[in-house]
C-alpha cells in the first residue's frame, strides 16, 4: 500500500470515528473533571486503530463523550523530561514499582497547560499531581520548583526534555460515572535529544481505562477481550522513546513488546 492509499484508510477511518461519535450523548468539560480520578487504578491497551469504528460502536449507549463547543475529538502535546541515562524510562520498560513520571501536557482545545508528576505505587495505584505552567522555553518559577521538589525524587538540574508526543484524544465516562476511557489515535513521537528522529504512526491506537479502587469492570474490558486486545503496560512515553531510538528496541525487556507493535504496524498498513 502507498502513502497515498494509507493517508486515504485513516482519513476515512477518521470520518468514521467522528460519525460514530456525534451518537454519543454528550458530557461537559466541567462534569468530565468531577470524574478525573488523580487517585486511580490504570489499565492500557495498545491495538491497530483500524479497530477503533467497532469498539466505539459497541460501547454506544454506556458512555458519555466529552464536548467542547461541539468537538469531540482533540489535539494533546506533551514533552517529557528525563535524566541523561533515562532513568525513568527504564523503571516503566523493567516493571519497577514506585516509579515516576515528569511531563509538561499542552491542551489544545482549552489552551491551558500543565506541569504534571505521575507515580505508580507497588500496589498498582497511580497518583497524578499537576500545577499550571508554561513549559519548555520558559524558566521554571519558584511555584514550579517547589512542586516538583515536593512530588518528584529527582535534581530539577539532571532532568531536560527528551521526547515530544502528539495525538488525538476522545475521553469517554461510563453511565455510572465509575469509569474514565481516554482513546488515543494519530500519535506522533520527536526526540528532542536528537538521538533519534520523528516518527508518526497512524496505525496504532492507545486505550487507558482510568478508575478507582475496587470499582467493578464493565463492558468495555469483555469488549477488548472478545476482540482479542489484551491489557498492555506499555505507556506512549516508553513507545515513543522505543519507537524513536532504534538502540534501545534490542533490549530484552523491550523485545516482546516491540514485536507486537510491528505486528500491529503491520496489519494497519497492509
Amino acid at each position: 500500500m502507498d502513502i497515498l492509499q494509507i493517508h486515504y484508510k485513516f482519513a476515512t477511518i477518521l470520518k468514521t470515528l467522528i460519525k460514530i461519535l456525534s451518537h454519543y450523548d454528550s458530557m461537559p468539560l466541567k462534569s468530565i473533571e468531577k470524574v478525573a480520578f488523580f487517585h486511580r487504578l490504570d489499565t492500557k491497551f495498545v491495538f491497530s486503530s483500524l479497530m477503533l469504528p467497532q469498539i466505539l460502536n459497541n460501547l454506544n449507549g454506556n458512555y458519555y463523550v466529552l464536548d467542547i463547543e461541539g468537538m469531540r475529538r482533540f489535539r494533546y502535546s506533551t514533552i517529557y523530561y528525563d535524566t541523561p541515562n533515562l532513568d525513568m524510562y527504564l523503571d516503566h520498560v523493567r516493571g519497577k514499582l514506585n516509579r515516576y513520571k515528569f511531563r509538561f501536557r499542552s491542551y489544545e482545545s482549552t489552551h491551558e497547560s500543565f506541569l504534571e508528576v505521575k507515580f505508580k505505587s507497588n500496589t498498582g495505584l497511580t497518583s497524578k499531581w499537576r500545577i499550571p505552567g508554561k513549559g519548555p522555553g520558559f524558566e521554571f518559577t519558584d511555584l514550579d520548583r517547589q512542586f516538583l521538589k515536593k512530588y518528584l525524587p529527582y535534581s530539577l538540574y539532571k532532568l531536560s526534555p527528551v521526547l515530544r508526543t502528539s495525538f488525538n484524544r476522545s475521553t469517554l465516562v461510563d453511565n455510572h460515572l465509575n469509569q474514565r476511557v481516554t482513546i488515543d489515535s494519530d500519535l506522533d513521537f520527536s526526540d528532542l535529544q536528537k538521538r533519534g528522529g520523528s516518527k508518526s504512526y497512524s496505525g496504532i491506537a492507545v486505550i487507558e481505562i482510568k478508575s478507582e479502587r475496587n470499582k467493578a469492570k464493565n463492558g468495555l474490558q469483555t469488549i477488548l477481550r472478545e476482540m482479542g486486545i489484551k491489557p498492555d503496560g506499555f505507556s506512549k512515553y516508553c513507545l515513543g522513546i522505543a519507537l524513536t531510538r532504534k538502540g534501545l528496541q534490542k533490549s530484552g525487556a523491550l523485545k516482546p513488546k516491540m514485536l507486537k507493535i510491528n505486528k500491529l504496524l503491520n496489519r494497519s498498513y497492509n
